[in-house]
């Protein structure tokens, strides 16, 4: 009989042991569960302070993008008359010895080009992602058996300076080489630069 009991004994005490560690667990569980939703509590108003910094820039660069492509469409407008009046003062001048008023409206429809290209760039500035897609590559690579075949980009923003992509493709000893390069531009700015 005693050794009954002393058998129920260290039953009761294995028992007590594993319910003394089951309480322990649940007291950790319970501590790592209050850090958890402490942090949770802290990152939902960390996102919610972020998404609505978010939202309020989205609709400021919303306005800025739409007020920057209407003035591009202006531009646009304006480049057509103005590349006509080039061409025109262009075979004038020749013939009526025009040509400081030649050389001003040359040099105002590069700086409008150069202004369309500016705002153009600005109204990607909501993203710092860019897509180039050359068309019709497999004509490009043709192109490049003549001679050196090239693809310009619009003309972007990068670091304040304008610049333009330029893709070119080039045979030199039987080999097809394939270059990307970043080419800086004239702006308005240039001057202001470092």
């Amino acid at each position: 009989m005693g050794h009954v009991v002393n058998v129920l004994n260290e039953h009761v005490q294995f028992h007590d042991q594993v319910y003394g560690n089951v309480v322990n667990s649940g007291k950790a569980l319970e501590t790592s569960m209050d850090a958890v939703n402490i942090k949770m509590s802290t990152l939902e108003e960390r996102i919610r302070c972020s998404n609505d910094y978010m939202a309020t820039n989205a609709l400021g660069v919303a306005q800025i993008v739409a007020g920057l492509k209407d003035v591009t469409t202006g531009l646009d407008a304006l480049l057509e008359p103005l590349q006509e009046v080039k061409n025109f003062v262009n075979v004038t001048a020749e013939t009526r010895g025009t040509k400081p008023i030649a050389k001003a409206i040359f040099d105002t429809v590069d700086k409008v080009t150069s202004m369309a290209g500016s705002l153009r760039a600005a109204s990607h500035s909501d993203s710092n992602t860019l897509y180039f897609h050359v068309k019709d590559f497999a004509h490009f690579r043709r192109e490049s058996g003549i001679g050196a075949a090239r693809r310009y980009s619009e003309v972007l923003k990068f670091f304040g300076y304008s610049v333009q992509l330029l893709v070119k493709i080039y045979q030199t000893d039987g080999a097809q080489y394939l270059g990307l390069f970043l080419c800086i531009c004239w702006s308005l700015s240039d001057s202001s630069l470092k």
